[in-house]
């Protein structure tokens, strides 16, 4: 890659254009990678991802941002950011009564208020936090994009042998600044950064709109459906 500058952090170097989409929850994709130790000891990132073999392996990054070819820095996400990522990611969650049905939609006053609340307090406490990991594309003036990664701790499994899964969820782009890759960019910070927290496989939900999108970055239908249900929800019977 180019390098174009320096960041505070370190160099800076251009991103390659890609298609990009807006992403609400909704189907559940998984894509197995290798393990963090081969990624490593390689030490090098390949041209692009392959669908069907998983996860391309990822070099660690010893930086905490990275410029694009638009003067975009993708970097780690910061208290003084949490109103821009509350901005950002009610293009995902505020919706019309069309979309009352899904239940991540708010179509009322009363739950874009409690969801807001709700996540400001949560950036709050995570967006530093160890195990989770918010990236932003950072304009001069504001947010471009961001996206979210929290390792979740399972049991081990044949394709989870370690147990610990790289949770990926809100991604979106500002409806002005789609087109230019920075969906593809601050995915890509997720993975660098999902390898030094020693994750075996990445997950993300995705609407039926993002499948074609998903599928060129390599990610694999994992089969596995995906339910929700109240807590507090009465039993029957």
């Amino acid at each position: 890659m180019q390098a174009v500058g320096r960041t505070a952090a370190g160099p800076a170097r251009h991103l390659p254009a890609a298609h990009q989409l807006a992403h609400r929850p909704g189907r559940h994709r998984t894509i197995p990678r290798q393990r963090h130790a081969e990624s490593l000891r390689r030490g090098h990132r390949p041209p692009g991802p392959r669908p069907g073999r998983g996860l391309h392996p990822l070099r660690p990054s010893q930086e905490d941002s990275v410029t694009t070819a638009t003067d975009t820095v993708v970097r780690r996400a910061e208290p003084g950011d949490i109103d821009e990522l509350i901005r950002l990611r009610a293009f995902l969650l505020d919706g019309d009564e069309e979309q009352a049905s899904l239940p991540y939609i708010a179509t009322t006053p009363e739950a874009r208020r409690a969801w807001r609340a709700g996540y400001r307090a949560w950036l709050t406490e995570k967006v530093s936090h160890e195990d989770v990991f918010v990236s932003v594309a950072a304009g001069p003036d504001r947010l471009r994009a961001c996206a979210i990664s929290v390792i979740d701790q399972r049991p081990p499994s044949p394709a989870q042998p370690n147990g610990r899964v790289a949770w990926m969820q809100t991604l979106v782009t500002d409806p002005r600044d789609r087109g230019q890759g920075l969906a593809t960019a601050v995915i890509d910070r997720l993975f660098e950064w999902a390898v030094t927290r020693g994750a075996d496989v990445a997950m993300m939900q995705s609407s039926s709109g993002a499948v074609e999108f998903h599928r060129r970055a390599g990610w694999q239908l994992s089969e596995e459906g995906l339910y929700h249900r109240p807590v507090t929800a009465s039993r029957e019977g």
